[in-house]
This record gives C-alpha cells, structure tokens and sequence, in this order.
C-alpha cells in the first residue's frame, strides 16, 4: 500500500499526529504506506535493515545508536522524466533474498515476501499472486507495488509513478493534481502530482525518495518517550523485546525498534512491506 496511508495507520497505533496534505492511493494499507502505503510503503519508499543506510521505503536505522542519515533539505524542481526511477532505489535495502529460512508465508516480510516452499527460503515476488491485498509484483526487483505499469491505475489518477509506484496524475502546476486524498502537490520537473516536494510543503517532514509525508527524518525529530526515527519514519520506542512495545507493535531484534510488523504473520490478510508497515 501507499507509505502515507500506512503511516497514517500506524501512527494512530504510536499515538503520533502526521499532518499531510495527500496520500497515495492503491494497494491496501502507505510509501505509502502508506504504506495510503505508501509504498510501504511507500510506500517505499518503504525499509533498511540495522546500518543498511537508508533507502526509497525504509532508510535504514542504525541499531541501538546515532542518528539515521536522512534527507530533508526542500527539493528543488528539477527532478528527472516520470518513467526514471531514483538513482538510489534502496526499496531492496532488506536482508538479501533468500537468506531467510521459512516454511510459511507467514515467516517472510520485507523485501523477502513470499516463501519459497521448495528452497524453504524467503525470497521477493515473482508472480501478483505473491503479493497480498490487490498489490502488484514489480518483477525486476521482487517488491510489491500499488502499482507497476499505467495500466494498473484509471482516471482521476491514471499514471503510474516510476518515483512512488502509486497511482498519480501528471501536472504542471498544483492546480492540475486532483483532490480528495489523492496525491496533490506538482512536482514541476517530473511533472506528476506527488504527495509532498520538501519540507513544509504538505507537511511538516517529507521523505525524499517517493516524496511521502512523513513522521520523522531524524532521531532528532523525536520526543524523548519515542526516540528513534523508524524505518517506517515514525517516532518509536527502542526495544529488546515485544513487550517493552505499545500494544500493535512489534521489536524487530535487529534494529531494536517497534515496528508495525516484522513478518507477515504481523498484518492479517497482508504482508510485511520493505519500510516495516502492513500491506
């Protein structure tokens, strides 16, 4: 799902406020979410594993200390063609695939989303029959997606986002982008409506890599009862096991903190996205 629809969700599980203008649309659950979800998220940017060093749907979190390296400068126009990806695309910013043993869908997340019962290993998609909640595998990269080609989305959001992976319109200006959660700011250089373009515009912290309002950028943006910017973006308590997480949260023992999900078996009828949110 879109990361911003995912943040959305989960940030009423922190009980942490996130003011944006638009959310992605698609998928089931933010990026971009939400993670919208969106994807992610994120959605997508969902997320990157302990010193992964950040990425489009998770931008990695150091374990235990320090502050994540995250941009947050406003952006410029400027951006690349709407079929260009980022140069970074760190969606994949997972442990590598294949490097989890499992025996159930339910045992995989991440990049790493389906189970491959035969090598009883966690690998990405290979098929849209892999990724839960009406998500679309991107082959290329084994992700789910809200989206992967045009044909995917219909008006009033016809284009599919090289940038987001969601559903979006192309634009000039603010005005062309259409309303009504959908994502509403024009990205002049790119010519698509995105959900943010910098900081303040949109929100407060935009993640530059799918252009997702955001919780956090830096451990720094965080209050002292949630002191971790997350992977998912979101102020999080740091942990060493589940209970010392909120109620809906979970202590991914790598990064030591409280995730949304850390396995699929975390998001019922879903599945564990690369930034650590439920499709």
């Amino acid at each position: 799902m879109a990361r911003s629809s995912a943040i959305i969700l989960m940030s009423a599980v922190l009980g942490s406020a996130i003011s944006c203008g638009g959310s992605g649309t698609g998928g089931g659950g933010g990026r971009d979410g939400a993670a919208g979800q969106g994807g992610m998220s994120g959605q997508g940017g969902t997320g990157g594993q302990a010193g992964a060093g950040g990425g489009a749907e998770g931008g990695g979190v150091d374990a235990g200390a320090g502050e994540s390296s995250r941009a947050e400068a406003p952006l410029s126009d400027g951006g690349g063609p709407l079929d260009i990806a980022p140069t970074a695309d760190t969606s994949t910013a997972d442990a590598p695939t294949g490097t989890t043993a499992c025996t159930t869908y339910d045992d995989c997340g991440g990049a790493a989303v389906t189970c491959d019962i035969t090598a009883r290993t966690c690998s990405g998609c290979k098929t849209d029959a892999d990724c839960r909640g009406g998500l679309k595998c991107e082959t290329a990269t084994g992700l789910c997606r809200d989206c992967v080609t045009d044909a995917d989305c219909a008006d009033p959001v016809p284009v599919c986002s090289r940038v987001s992976w969601n559903c979006t319109a192309r634009c000039t200006k603010d005005a062309d982008c259409p309303q009504g959660g959908y994502p509403n700011k024009c990205h002049t250089g790119m010519g698509i409506c995105l959900d943010c373009t910098g900081n303040g515009m949109n929100c407060k912290y935009c993640e530059l890599e799918t252009y997702s309002c955001v919780g956090c950028l830096l451990d720094s943006h965080c209050p002292a009862s949630k002191p971790k910017c997350g992977p998912s973006y979101l102020c999080t308590p740091a942990c060493a096991t589940d209970a010392q997480c909120p109620p809906g949260l979970f202590c991914h023992p790598g990064m030591q903190v409280c995730l949304e999900c850390v396995t699929n078996k975390h998001c019922r009828g879903g599945f564990c996205q690369p930034d650590w949110t439920c499709g």
